[in-house]
């Protein structure tokens, strides 16, 4: 684990962390993607 912080209403936990090994069944190290936001 890297980082641990609380939202400033105490009802949310973001934890940061650097696993050693890729941990999404696709072989990604996030099931997160970049999305592009373009205004319209």
């Amino acid at each position: 684990m890297v980082d641990m912080r609380l939202d400033c209403n105490q009802d949310a936990l973001l934890i940061l962390a650097n696993p050693v090994v890729l941990t999404r069944h696709a072989g990604t190290g996030s099931c997160f993607r970049h999305l592009r936001y373009e205004p319209s």
